[in-house]
Order: C-alpha cells, then structure tokens, then sequence
C-alpha cells in the first residue's frame, strides 16, 4: 500500500492519491498484448514511475531567473516547485461499455515564427498519424504539466509528462507542440520533462533520461548529455558559462564545455537526491527533499544551510519543503508550518510567519522581488497566500484555483503568474487573486473511459470532470451541470441511459460526501441525481471505480477504508449492501440479470447467479488455469464483457465465452496474433478490442475476429489505447498521454 511516502521522502496527498488513484488501474500484465507499463519503464527515456518508484526520487524542476534587471513585464523569477508523479496505467475494463454505446535553421536565436508554430498547431490536432488513417481530435486539453518557462520575450513553455514540450507566444492563450527532435529512442516515445533553463538563445529542458537544447527557440532539439547512465536530469541550472544538471541519487554535475564533459560536485553534498537547482548571481542553491545546500563562487565544497530562526533558542531545525530566492533575498518553509527568510544568502535567518491567516506553509513558494506567493494544496484549505512586504502581512485568495496539486510555478511580475498542475496550466495577471485555465493546444490527457452516447463522446478529464464533443472530437466541452462534483469516476451506458459515478478529492483525501450516482437526462443537459446516498451499513464510499446496473439495481466496486468491496443497491433502498468480497484491488464488474461476475487480483474470477447473495469460484474452469496456476506471478484481473446472457472474459493468452447457462468455456483466438486482446468496447453485439498488432472485432457468436485497423503509427507509449468508442461509422480511441484519435470505418 502506497503511503505518503514513496522511497523515504514525502508526497503531497494529492499527488498520493493520484498515485493510488493509477495504481488501482494497473494491470502487471506481460506478453505480448499486455499494456505498455514495463515498455514504457525500460525506455531509454525514464518515466516518472522509474524515478519515483524504481529509484525512491521525488523530481522536481525549476525555472532559472533570466535576468533579475530585465523590464518587469519580462521577469522571470525562480520559484519552489513540487513533486511530479504520473504513473503509466494500464486498461482495466470498467464495466460493458455499449456504443450508440521540421525545425527551422540552427542557431539563428528566432524565438518567433509564426508559420511554424501555426503548422506545428495543425499537424498536432488534425492530420493523419503515419499512413494508418488515425486522426488526434482537438483534445481534450490538459494533462500534468511538470515543468514551465518564460523567456525573456514572454515565450512560454509548458513541459509534460510523456507528452513533451508545449509553447506559447501568446501568453498562454493558446499553445502549439515543440518536440521536434525530442523522438530520440528506439520506440518514437517523447521524453517526459522535468527542468528548463536557459542563457541568452540556447534553451535547455532537462526530462527523465537526457538534457536536450535548442538555439531556435525550439523548433528543434538536439541531445546534449555525454553520460552513462541514463537515471533522469531534474533540475538546471547556469552561471556563467558553467551548466549543472541535478540528477536523482547522483547528485550535481558541472560541465564547463558545453556538456561534452561531465564532472560530480558533491563534496559536502550529505543527500544526493536532487529536487532543484537555484541561482541567485554566482551562488547555486540545491534543494534536496529536506535540506538546502549552498555552493558559492570559488567554493569547491557545499555547505548544509541551519534553517532556524537565530532570534529564537532552542528551536530544532525542520525538514525543508519550500524554498524561493529573489534577488539576495531567499526564503524557506519549513515542514513544520514555519516560514523563513534571509537578507545575507542563508547564513542568518528570521521567522515570518504570521500568527494568523497562514495555517501550514507546506504549499509552494514563489518570490518576486518584495512579494511572495504561496500556492498549493498544502495552504490553509488549498487557498492562495500574497505578501506584498516580504512577509510582513498576507492576503488570503481563493478564486478560480481550482485544482491544488501544484507541480511547476513560473512568475512573470508581481501581477502575472503561471502554475502547472495535473490539470494543466492556470494563470493569474492580478498578483494571485483570480486564476484562469490556458490549456487550449496542451493535449496530455490520459483517457481510460470514453463513452458514446446520444449522438456526442464523453469521457472524464483529472480536473476538468465530465466533457464531451458532439463533433467528433473537435472541440470538448464540459458536460457537469447538476453534478456535485466531477473529478474522478466512471460512466457506463445501462438499458438506454448513461451513467455517471462521480468521485472528488479535497485538499489530495477523498471528501466522501461529493461522490454520488447521476444518470443524464433525456435532453442530454444535465446530470440527475440517483437518490442514494453512498452509504454502507458501516461506512460511506469513498469512490467508485467500477460501476454496473441490471435494471434498477446498481453494483460498485468502491473504495472503501480498508480498500475495494463490491456493493449492491436498489432502488428505495436506504443503503448498500456488502456483498462480502474484499481486496478487489484491479477488479473488473460485468451483470446481466441475476448473474453476476467479478474478476479479482491473480486472475481469481468469482460468479453469483442470486443477484451477489452467494458466490462461487469459477476460476480453475477457464482453459488456461492449469498454467496460469504454475506461473510465480499471475496477472491480475480479466476484462469482462456480457453479450445478451453470454460472459466474455480475456487474458493475455486467450479470450474465453461461456454462453449462458453453460459450464465450459470456449477459447476464441483465431485472428488474433499471438492469441490476446484487451476488449475495450461492446457495441450492440460486436466487440471491439486492441493489442500491439491493431483493432480486433468479433461479432458475437463468431469463432473468429477480424482485423479492422492498425494502431496509430509510430507506436509510442503515449498512444497506447486504453478504451474505444464508436458512432456507427467512426472508431474513437481513448489514448494514455495523446487524447483522443479517430478512424473513419466508412469504406
């Protein structure tokens, strides 16, 4: 069980319960049609799971301060940045689905071309991918923005988790891909980025394998690092003509010819776990996860700077989780609620915190000049905290923020400031008192449940709830109206309606008394609320993950306390039955009548046909139990798919049907390379699956599937599909880091 902790260092709750909230949709499947999770961890371009997970690191970037003299409209401050986590999960089938259910010239220092950008914006959304006919719809926009900068012309750029880097030059308005360049491994995938920096025209973005630059204001990329081993770049930072990269467990390295050489300066570096880099004139400040260190210029060792109060005796010095520099002035706060601030770079230091307004100060810092910031989901009720004199006094806001989990901060002013989330980038141009979305053109969006239904596609965006486009793709829409809340769950389509199973996080925990059960309306406007109130005999559901109906009666597989249980409710009931399953931790759901299905961890599959009263293992009938039984690891949950009375169940080997009322089950694999397929989609009675080979169908009934299209080519990570729609004629696909692609099958 993941805690707020991952290898020894703390995660803000929000960020664990994104963690958890994709752990519980990882399939640990291998073979060949498995998803892509080992894929993507032994890429030469690490993921955040091999940072976070395989190396116990909690990566940070940071946003090198330009030039502290420049016009204020164009200055950029170096701010306190948070945790970036995203892990890569893996399909699993929440209930039947029904359908109906090139780089300009090197060097020149051209930071504007608006043909380029303008052609680089088209052929993101709307051309073909490869010769395999898919096409990226405009979205929907968002996704986990880890990293921004601001150069001195006001160009913005947003870095992403699996999804590269984004640019603006229009203040955020819109945003246009630049990953020319970046494709450098063997699978196409983009690099995951963590770190910008920059001095004079070369631009550097630091990702999860390599430090890359550019002299073209990024139009193009080239690969910098000479290192051998590829373990991450999590920060840079420049003085001079000397470049520094942070690195996860390996400290700090200096190259003073331009990255051809690297050299470790770590000498009285105690922790090698390098969050950030900081400059302030000639002095380098790094950031592990819970002190600062201080190199400055002409020093050959760091120094470990005493972050206490000098007034104050006794006072035990705290673990670090923010710190901010502005000019010769820096700042840190501390884990125990204080805030701190220093006049001579570190050496002596003074409360000022104030005894009121400010609760915690475990949010984010940002400093510029005489005013601070601080932001995120550790401030007193995820609020926005100004300082206009250096922390004398604070103003408390909280307009338009809404979405806490801060992973990147950039200040432009004291008035206009970006912050990147999970959800995308927000910006303010009124020093933190109101905030704006400005995602159009960022698609990093991970789409796992994508439904069509009455004439429009739906699906649920972190941040954004419910969306929908009633023109394939083009544009999305939000589509909350009459919900609570809207920032997780799922939505299955039952008996002609659709449904929605909503969930919501307050402050990174889950606030139990938002999630609930809507189905939309008939005019397709609202969301109507289904008269139960989430309640067990013993506790609330926190979530649900898996929802399915058999006319008026609901089943959930919901999170509860002490982990995931199967529940049952009908209609005027006061509350939910327990149907006494437990640990159904990456469980699937299917029902169809009285019969019901679960699939739990280790391929355990369990049949009630008394609508859940009683239950019976069914697993050791399935063809391929005996070598499933012989293998040290198991998968864990298989999809379940009903078709009228008959249950489809696959695995990586094999996809199995046991027609109604029978006992033996048939293994259908003719079509399919390799014998496996992830059934995504049942529409009318066709299914629709996919695997590294393409999109399968089978139309129930047949022994046979049918090939009907490659995926999107080339193969990358961020493409994978993790869920299918259909309108009749065009085939949508749910990706993990891309959004949406569309195939038209009208031939």
């Amino acid at each position: 069980m993941i805690e707020h902790t991952l290898g020894g260092f703390q995660l803000p709750p929000a960020l664990t319960q994104e963690i958890m909230h994709r752990i519980t949709n990882v399939s640990a499947a291998s073979g060949p049609t498995s998803k892509p999770l080992l894929t993507w961890m032994a890429a030469t371009g690490l993921t955040a799971v091999m940072l976070l997970v395989g190396l116990g690191v909690t990566t940070t970037r940071f946003q090198l301060p330009y030039s502290l003299n420049a016009p204020e409209s164009a200055k950029t401050v170096e701010i306190v940045d948070a945790p970036i986590i995203e892990m890569p999960a893996a399909k699993v089938t929440n209930v039947k689905r029904t359908g109906a259910s090139k780089a300009g010239a090197a060097g020149n220092g051209n930071w504007e071309n608006g043909s380029i950008w303008a052609a680089a914006a088209d052929s993101r959304n709307d051309t073909e991918s490869g010769s395999s006919g898919w096409t990226q719809t405009n979205g929907p926009y968002g996704g986990h923005v880890t990293a921004l900068h601001a150069t001195p012309e006001g160009i913005l750029f947003a870095g992403t988790i699996e999804g590269g880097i984004f640019r603006s030059s229009d203040g955020g308005e819109t945003w246009g891909p630049a990953n020319e360049g970046l494709r450098v491994y063997e699978d196409k995938a983009l690099p995951s980025i963590f770190a910008f920096a920059q001095e004079e025209n070369i631009l550097y973005a630091g990702t999860g394998g390599d430090l890359f630059y550019s002299t073209n204001g990024s139009a193009s990329w080239r690969k910098l690092t000479r290192l051998r081993e590829d373990l991450g770049i999590t920060s840079v930072a420049l003085i001079s003509d000397a470049l520094y990269i942070g690195r996860p467990e390996k400290g700090i390295f200096r190259s003073d010819d331009g990255g051809e050489s690297w050299t470790p300066i770590n000498d009285g570096l105690i922790y090698t776990d390098i969050q950030r880099l900081i400059v302030s004139g000639r002095t380098l400040f790094a950031k592990t996860p819970d002190s600062i260190f201080r190199l400055k210029a002409g020093e050959i060792s760091w120094t470990k700077l005493v972050i206490v109060d000098a007034w104050k005796l006794n006072t035990a010095e705290s673990k670090i989780t923010g710190f901010a520099v502005a000019g010769d002035i820096i700042y840190a706060a501390t884990a125990d609620g204080d805030l701190l601030r220093s006049r001579d770079m570190g050496d002596w230091w003074k409360s000022i915190k104030p005894k009121k307004s400010i609760r915690y100060f475990d949010g984010e810092l940002a400093a510029v000049g005489n005013t601070i910031f601080h932001i995120g989901s550790g401030s007193s009720d995820g609020r926005v905290f100004r300082s206009n004199d250096g922390g004398g006094s604070w103003t408390m806001f909280n307009t338009g923020l809404i979405n806490q989990s801060i992973q990147s901060i950039t200040a432009l002013s004291e008035k206009t400031l970006y912050v990147g989330t999970v959800d995308g980038v927000f910006r303010s141009t009124d020093g933190g008192e109101s905030w704006a979305r400005t995602n159009t053109g960022i698609i990093n969006t991970y789409i796992d449940n994508l439904v069509f239904f009455g004439n429009a596609l739906y699906t649920i965006i972190t941040g954004e709830g419910i969306v929908k486009s009633v023109d394939g793709g083009t544009p999305w829409v939000p589509a909350n109206d009459g919900l609570i809340a809207s920032n997780g769950g799922t939505l299955t389509v039952s008996d002609g309606n659709l449904y929605a199973a909503t969930n919501e996080t307050n402050m990174g925990t889950w606030n139990p008394a938002t999630s609930g059960i809507y189905r939309l309306a008939d005019d397709g406007n609202a969301w109507l609320p289904i008269r139960t109130n989430m309640q067990s005999a013993k506790e609330r559901m926190y979530s649900v993950d898996q929802l399915a109906l058999a006319g008026k009666t609901f089943y959930a597989i919901a999170q509860m306390g002490q982990g995931q249980r199967l529940f049952r409710w009908r209609a005027g009931e006061t509350l939910w039955t327990d149907l006494g399953l437990n640990d159904l931790q990456w469980g699937t759901l299917a029902v169809s009548g009285s019969t019901v299905y679960v699939s739990a961890g280790n391929r355990q599959l369990i049949r009630s046909v008394d609508d859940g009263d009683r239950w019976t293992d069914v697993s050791r009938r399935l063809p391929n139990w005996e070598w499933q039984s012989k293998r040290s690891f198991r998968e864990d949950a298989y999809d379940l798919v009903f078709v009228g009375g008959t249950i489809y169940a696959n695995s990586d080997d094999g996809v199995f049907r046991l027609r109604d009322g029978g006992e033996t089950w048939a293994t259908i694999v003719s079509g399919l390379p390799d014998g496996g397929v992830d059934i995504q989609l049942v529409d009318g009675t066709t299914l629709y699956g996919t695997s590294y080979f393409g999109v399968f169908r089978l139309t129930h009934g047949s022994d046979s599937w049918e090939k009907i299209a490659s995926l999107m080519q080339p193969y990358v990570p961020s493409r994978y599909v993790y869920s299918l729609a259909f309108d009749g004629t065009t085939l949508y696909a749910g990706t993990a880091a891309e959004g949406v692609f569309r195939l038209s099958l009208e031939k």
